[in-house]
């Protein structure tokens, strides 16, 4: 925060690291630098940067170490990712196509007559497994499971969700094994949009 004299005074945690004195052209330098885009900047920089200028006893000191993503990988794919795939998974979808594929062959009709009658209350097992779909692709974005039953809701959060991977917002990295996994309907890739604009149930 700035005090008076334009002194700057860092904070890291709850802890102040004393203050230090900027002078006017200075400050509109840290302005300028404020206004700046970074989102194209790798964190990591920043965290080498800090270690950097603490130097390694007020780093240990302090407990400022900043952890690579690599590193949080090794947590997070295991406890909360890979979960979430499975997760999805287990939703039911081979059941899901081996339904509608039993009752397609069985009344030779195609998926758009199969779903008309679905919409006006027919196959509620199918239905059901629809549902339990959305609600498992919506908690693994982070949405509420109102929105698997909401299409204006869910077309919304959607849509927000590009736009922000569309503005650098978030950094969308789709796994380069995405395809496979889907060929041998293993989980679908949660790092990006697995929903698509719809006024119906995942189909």
């Amino acid at each position: 925060m700035l005090g008076p004299g334009f002194s700057l005074t860092p904070v890291l945690g709850s802890q102040r690291l004393g203050p230090a004195h900027l002078e006017r052209e200075e400050l509109e330098l840290l302005r300028q630098a404020c206004e700046s885009s970074w989102r194209k900047v790798e964190p990591a920089i920043f965290g080498a940067l800090l270690q950097g200028a603490l130097g390694r006893e007020r780093q240990w000191a302090l407990g400022a170490h900043y952890t690579a993503e690599a590193d949080i990988l090794k947590i997070v794919l295991p406890t909360i990712v890979e979960p979430w795939r499975e997760r999805i998974a287990a939703c039911h979808c081979t059941r899901l196509i081996a339904r509608r594929s039993e009752i397609c062959l069985e009344r030779q009709i195609g998926l758009t007559k199969l779903y008309n009658e679905v919409d006006d209350g027919a196959y509620r097992d199918l239905r059901e497994l629809h549902e339990a779909l959305d609600e498992a692709v919506a908690a693994a974005y982070g949405w509420p499971s109102t929105a698997a039953h909401d299409a204006q809701e869910s077309n919304r959060l959607l849509l927000e969700l590009n736009r922000a991977i569309a503005a650098g917002e978030i950094d969308y990295r789709p796994s380069a094994d995405a395809h496979h996994r889907a060929g041998h309907q293993k989980a679908p890739n949660v790092s990006g949009p697995v929903w698509a604009p719809t006024d119906a149930p995942t189909r």
